[in-house]
């Protein structure tokens, strides 16, 4: 794994990157993201993110809320 060197999240970017989940509507698709980082990343929880990957996944969250947007309004128009 290249990331053995790699310095974890600080606490406050933690909560930063909490806030902005909330922020977006995203904490009902925690699991969503978590799968995300495990697959990605081979993270099983957020808070055992490096610096680098916190800020990675704080830059896709606006994508990835619009996307679940997409997939409700998708929902919606299936009769």
């Amino acid at each position: 794994d290249g990331d053995k060197g790699a310095f974890p999240q600080s606490d406050a970017q933690h909560r930063r990157l909490e806030a902005r989940i909330n922020e977006l509507g995203l904490a009902p698709y925690r699991e969503r993201l978590k799968a995300w980082t495990l697959r990605k990343w081979n993270v099983h929880s957020l808070p055992d993110l490096t610096r680098e990957q916190s800020q990675a996944l704080y830059d896709l969250l606006e994508d990835f809320a619009e996307r679940i947007a997409i997939e409700h309004e998708a929902a919606a128009d299936t009769p």
